[in-house]
């Protein structure tokens, strides 16, 4: 089905595009001891994965969004019904951090408040977004197909 090939190009060209260009901007804005911060996404992105050892496990639990949409391109490559649940998962956690009103910014445990999402969260929320919106049409239109 080479039209089913090119939406799924298409769907996951889009995406990609939205997720790396989110790293080119800044993902949110804090308040800590007084002085504003701005973190990049990229920064975010590198950060994130060792947030853990830090003792960010909610930070980490958002940033798991991360391999589970990589996961969901995976599986929908293969044309597995499993990246409808990776995709819709790291939507979840993706927009659970819309939620936060103060995130960790120090070993010691010190957060900061959260003055403002910044385009690069958008930007990757909406590539996350618009991937699990792509797998689902994508799996609707074919479900006849697949059955």
């Amino acid at each position: 089905m080479p039209h089913n090939r090119s939406f799924k190009r298409a769907i996951i060209l889009t995406s990609l595009l939205l997720y790396i260009f989110s790293f080119t901007q800044d993902a949110f804005v804090v308040i800590d001891m007084n002085v504003e911060k701005v973190f990049s996404s990229l920064e975010i992105l590198v950060m994130g994965s060792m947030a853990f050892l830090g003792g960010g496990l909610l930070e980490q639990l958002i940033w798991n969004a991360n391999p589970l949409y990589v996961l969901t391109i995976v599986f929908f490559l293969m044309d597995k019904p499993l990246a409808v649940n990776t995709g819709l998962g790291a939507l979840v956690l993706a927009a659970l951090f819309l939620t936060w009103n103060e995130i960790l910014v120090a070993e010691n445990g010190r957060t900061a408040v959260i003055t403002s999402l910044e385009w690069g969260y958008w930007l990757w929320l909406g590539s996350i977004a618009s991937l699990c919106i792509g797998v689902l049409w994508y799996f609707y239109r074919n479900r006849n197909v697949v059955e």
